[in-house]
């Protein structure tokens, strides 16, 4: 059966001799893999178009295994080939959690929409804040959004200003007389708290300009990922760690 659909180009590898088997991202369809024939062909029409981390509008038809590519047209490239290594490696720290934490062919229009946002934004601001505001969103998603308003030892209600730090363990926020007897609890910055809320409650295009240090985006980037690992009970893929060590070279896919 043929079926149209908007979907984001995910990663890709080579198969065979002039085949590749490309992952997608779509709303309706979850993601799956695609097997494209003839696509290293000097003469091949969709090479562009099937670059990572493309914004198309794809043909196929469904199969019992990889789905059969028919055409697709390219509508955005977010990360154009050439790109900076940090922009690529970040976009590849993106796209790694939807094929690790979703099972294939399941429907997520909400984390596709979150997705499509993160990658639109990505040229325009920290690569950083990004994948913090993606991370969360996906958390949330997911059925894990962390509680910012009462403390997770003491259940009591806790004022922003009053915040000292975040119990991975139990999801929630921590005032500071309770922050050493919380499990796995992580110490944050007044300005990393502030920045926390915003980045929870807001678009991601109002994070546009929004001036951090280094020290707070970091605690909130190490804290937002611990977060992810241990309550999808996954650790990083190796996109990420090459994003967060700055090792980053090439494609990574």
């Amino acid at each position: 059966m043929q079926r149209k659909a908007e979907a984001i180009v995910l990663k890709r590898r080579d198969y065979k001799e002039n085949a590749r088997i490309v992952t997608v991202f779509t709303a309706k369809f979850g993601w799956f893999d695609l097997i494209v024939e003839g696509i290293k062909k000097p003469a091949s029409q969709w090479v562009g178009a099937l670059e990572p981390f493309s914004w198309i509008e794809l043909d196929f038809a469904e199969a019992k295994t990889w789905q059969r590519f028919t055409a697709a047209s390219i509508k955005t490239a977010f990360v154009p080939p050439g790109s900076a290594v940090e922009l690529m490696a970040a976009a590849y720290a993106l796209a790694e959690p939807v094929t690790q934490l979703i099972p294939e062919r399941e429907s997520q229009p909400e984390v596709y929409g979150a997705l499509l946002e993160a990658l639109g934004e990505l040229p325009h601001m920290e690569p950083e804040l990004v994948l913090a505001w993606f991370r969360l969103r996906l958390l949330g998603l997911l059925g894990f959004p962390p509680s910012l308003s009462r403390c997770a030892v003491g259940d009591e209600t806790i004022p922003p200003e009053q915040i000292a730090g975040l119990s991975v363990g139990r999801g929630a926020v921590v005032c500071a007389d309770h922050l050493p007897h919380a499990p796995l609890s992580a110490k944050l910055l007044p300005r990393a708290v502030k920045l926390l809320f915003l980045i929870s409650r807001a678009p991601i295009s109002r994070l546009r300009g929004v001036a951090v240090h280094e020290e707070e985006r970091q605690q909130l980037s190490d804290v937002i990922h611990q977060l992810l690992c241990y309550h999808t009970e996954r650790r990083m893929g190796r996109a990420a760690e090459y994003f967060e060590q700055g090792k980053a070279s090439s494609p990574l896919f």
